[in-house]
């Protein structure tokens, strides 16, 4: 797996054996997987919740052939 980038924390990597990305948590001991999708991220930003356990993380790049941003909101 290659590095695409990192934000508030958050780790996204190409996964170039199956073309997706899995996105980790760089403050968690081990960097756990929070999720994994089968969009082609190039970009990610990210913010965590200062008073809440949660995030939100946008991905972009390409899924189903098409381009696209998705919002995730995370409750970690």
């Amino acid at each position: 797996m290659r590095l695409i980038g990192t934000a508030w924390g958050f780790a996204a990597w190409r996964d170039d054996r199956t073309g997706g990305t899995v996105v980790t948590d760089m403050r968690a001991g081990g960097q756990p997987i929070l999720f994994e999708t089968q969009m082609a991220a190039v970009g990610i930003r990210g913010m965590r919740a200062i008073d809440a356990p949660g995030a939100m993380i946008s991905l972009v790049g390409r899924y189903d052939g098409h381009d696209a941003v998705i919002l995730f909101d995370l409750y970690i």
